[in-house]
């Protein structure tokens, strides 16, 4: 007999969709860790983009210090936004993986909380 049926057989439906559910989460952590990396590396290279960007426009302008500040961000609006949304978008996966974090410990509590009610019921030839 497999081990899924021997489990199946032990577990009942609410036990099971609680692991399953686990798995999931687990899954789509896992997967969130690896979009984060990827979103992080956007986020440093729009970054460096935009700062780059902004020294050489602030040194190629001509006339006092705020009037070059300004004409430096000017030209690099468009890097600028790119950079703060991809750092939105870092952001934003990291609240998401907190929340499938938050997800997983609660699911590990009820988990625990159904096999203590299980181990409570007792089986056997007495119930």
């Amino acid at each position: 007999m497999s081990a899924a049926l021997i489990i199946a057989g032990v577990m009942n439906s609410e036990q099971m969709r609680v692991i399953k559910r686990l798995a999931e989460v687990s899954r789509l952590l896992d997967a969130a860790t690896a979009e984060l990396a990827e979103l992080d590396e956007a986020a440093v290279v729009a970054k460096q983009s935009f700062e780059v960007g902004y020294a050489r426009a602030f040194i190629q302008a001509e006339g006092p210090i705020d009037v070059r500040k300004h004409a430096a961000t000017l030209a690099t609006a468009q890097e600028r936004l790119d950079y703060e949304l991809a750092y939105a978008k870092h952001r934003a996966c990291k609240e998401r993986m907190n929340t499938l974090r938050n997800q997983l410990s609660t699911g590990q509590t009820v988990s625990a909380a159904l096999r203590h009610q299980f181990a409570a019921e007792g089986t056997g030839q007495f119930t």
